[in-house]
Parts: structure tokens; sequence; C-alpha cells
């Protein structure tokens, strides 16, 4: 619901996520490739992505 399966898909094409058990249909596991896009690291001890990097995330998968 929150995301269109053309923006799953290009996710899915544009971020390179190491093998792991967790299904792929997770919101958090997209929202984190979102955030990856706008420059995110996603460290183990990083705190959750900001607006901001969600929002420069968001920009570069719609254009």
């Amino acid at each position: 619901m929150a995301l269109t399966p053309t923006e799953i898909y290009l996710l899915d094409q544009l971020v390179n996520d190491p093998p792991s058990d967790a299904p792929s249909d997770q919101l958090s596991l997209y929202l984190t490739k979102l955030a990856r896009l706008g420059g995110y690291l996603a460290r183990s001890k990083d705190p959750p992505p900001g607006n901001t990097v969600m929002w420069r995330g968001l920009t570069r998968v719609l254009n």
C-alpha cells in the first residue's frame, strides 16, 4: 500500500542488498532501501533515517 509495484521493482534493481532470511515484501526493507538511495548508510548503530534522507531517496526513485 505504501509503494507501487513499479517502485518496488525499481528499488530492487537500484539497491543491492546482501542475501538475508527476511521476506522480500517487508515494508521496512523497502523503506531502508529508499533511505539508502538518499544517503543513509544503514549501519547497525545508526539512528533511523530522517525526513531529508527519505525525501532524497524518493526523489531519486521518481526521476
